[in-house]
């Protein structure tokens, strides 16, 4: 269990995974395979702020799973709402252009580039 810094994102997806709207094309181009869901705010980031604020210490399996209800449903918006289904190659674009994991800050900055990208299609 060495990977800690993982387990959240991994607990919480599968936690929240049941409610997902993933739609049947991407966004951006419209193909239809390869398709994977990206969250505009990181998940990993939003628990990771969720735990600082809250003085929630996760050291391992069973304190994210005792949390992770509460967490999903205080951050219902960002987890289900602010997502886009993209393929495989616009995802990556975005990941290239704002980080692995974009900050917090930048969620209404890639919805803005992901329309930008979309109307040039």
């Amino acid at each position: 269990m060495s990977d800690l810094k993982r387990w959240p994102v991994k607990y919480i997806r599968d936690g929240a995974k049941s409610a997902y709207k993933k739609d049947i094309e991407c966004y951006v181009c419209g193909i239809n395979k390869n398709l994977e869901l990206h969250h505009t705010h990181s998940i990993s980031q939003l628990f990771k702020n969720y735990c600082n604020t809250a003085g929630i210490r996760i050291e391992k399996l069973e304190d994210i799973l005792q949390h992770r209800d509460q967490f999903i449903d205080q951050h219902r918006k960002e987890i289900y709402e602010d997502v886009y289904t993209l393929c495989k190659i616009c995802h990556l674009r975005l990941h290239k252009l704002f980080g692995q994991r974009p900050a917090l800050v930048t969620a209404s900055k890639q919805s803005t580039w992901l329309d930008k990208l979309k109307e040039k299609v």
